[in-house]
């Protein structure tokens, strides 16, 4: 709200006294941001090893973010920043409690070395869910919508299609069989759409 850094514990407590009345964010709504940002222990038990760790979301955002957040570190986010990926952990919390049989994936996280005479770096995402006997790749995208609202909406996303090819080349690394489909749903806090 001041605009001004502050520290998780200092920023719940204001919450929690309503210092700032205009805050639209309550404290448990803050504790579950905070929560939903914290390290992935498996990346940074690969950070240990010395080698750069990239994320498939950073292989097909901005180059310029990636490479700045990793040699200056990340710049501070707002809350309100942090929503939208509140919104897609709460829904694949919920996808991960659903689970799929014993022979599928949920909630996944690979990783795979990648080098050549130039570059060495660990390449890590994780599948939202991997029906193995089907050989069916899902990826679950929470999205803002329009006034059309997803029918309005140009899908699948490339991005997105590129994601899954990586998340596909990651499952073959890891010795699953690779996926024969893809499945792409969209959803929003009214609607869903699957690709």
């Amino acid at each position: 709200m001041t605009e001004k850094p502050v520290s998780y514990p200092d920023c719940l407590a204001c919450a929690q006294q309503r210092l700032q009345p205009d805050c639209p964010f309550p404290p448990h709504l803050l504790a579950a941001l905070y929560a939903a940002n914290q390290p992935d222990d498996v990346v940074e038990g690969m950070r240990h090893t010395g080698y750069p760790v990239v994320r498939v979301s950073s292989l097909l955002g901005c180059k310029y973010k990636s490479w700045l957040g990793r040699t200056e570190g990340y710049p501070l986010e707002t809350p309100r920043e942090y929503w939208a990926r509140l919104r897609g952990t709460l829904i694949h919390r919920a996808i991960e409690e659903m689970g799929l049989d014993a022979e599928g994936l949920t909630e996944k996280r690979l990783s795979a070395f990648l080098w050549d005479d130039v570059v060495a770096a660990f390449v890590t995402g994780r599948v939202d869910a991997y029906d193995v006997e089907s050989r069916t790749l899902y990826d679950f995208k929470t999205v803002n919508i329009n006034k059309q609202g997803l029918a309005g909406m140009t899908l699948p996303r490339p991005r997105h299609v590129k994601q899954l090819r990586i998340y596909s080349w990651l499952l073959v690394k890891n010795g699953y069989p690779p996926p024969t489909s893809i499945q792409i749903a969209y959803m929003s806090m009214a609607d869903l759409r699957t690709e």
